[in-house]
């Protein structure tokens, strides 16, 4: 599962609490983080039954996800 990461900056700002939406899906789920070249974040070993809550949870903070976004702004 991915994340869009603008200019490489995790913060909690304008309604959106990445940070702590990341810190929160890491937390509870035990994921494993790694950082793109373009500095956005992969969350790897979640769980297939556990993909729904992870995606929930990055909501409920705002957060938007790869797939939430046009094929555009992901290259």
């Amino acid at each position: 599962l991915g994340l869009p990461i603008d200019s490489g900056r995790i913060a909690d700002v304008d309604g959106v609490r990445l940070r702590t939406g990341i810190r929160e899906v890491v937390e509870r789920f035990r994921t494993t983080v790694h950082l793109t070249a373009q500095q956005n974040l992969l969350f790897g070993g979640i769980r297939d039954e556990d993909r729904q809550a992870v995606v929930d949870v990055l909501r409920s903070h705002g957060i938007v996800t790869v797939d939430d976004i046009s094929p555009v702004r992901r290259n």
